[in-house]
């Protein structure tokens, strides 16, 4: 029982010891589907290049859902989201500022 106790003593202190900008942030927002059409893919990026898929995205017309995003320290206020429609076309990239909104709402289509 004593080994178990300083290996989580052990671990808590190495979590404390790293810089907190080295650690990435996570986020919580939602994403509402004011299309008509079912949103079959989300990708979310921090420069435009390199795209990173949410799984498992199956939003119906008119309806809302949440997704969490671990940002990276580097530039995690940022970020840049679009939209994957059953037509197989991406929606327009929207800018998105985590560090600006607390409850971050993306709306696709009308509002």
């Amino acid at each position: 029982m004593p080994f178990k106790m300083t290996f989580y003593l052990i671990a808590i202190l190495s979590l404390a010891s790293i810089p907190e900008e080295a650690m990435s942030r996570e986020f919580i927002f939602e994403v509402s589907n004011n299309s008509e059409l079912t949103m079959v893919n989300l990708q979310i990026t921090e420069d435009g290049v390199h795209w990173f898929d949410f799984k498992n995205v199956n939003l119906k017309p008119n309806s809302s859902a949440e997704f969490s995003w671990s940002a990276s320290p580097k530039n995690y206020c940022q970020q840049y989201i679009r939209g994957n429609f059953q037509t197989l076309e991406w929606s327009e990239p929207v800018a998105i500022n985590f560090c600006e909104a607390r409850k971050l709402i993306v709306v696709f289509g009308k509002k």
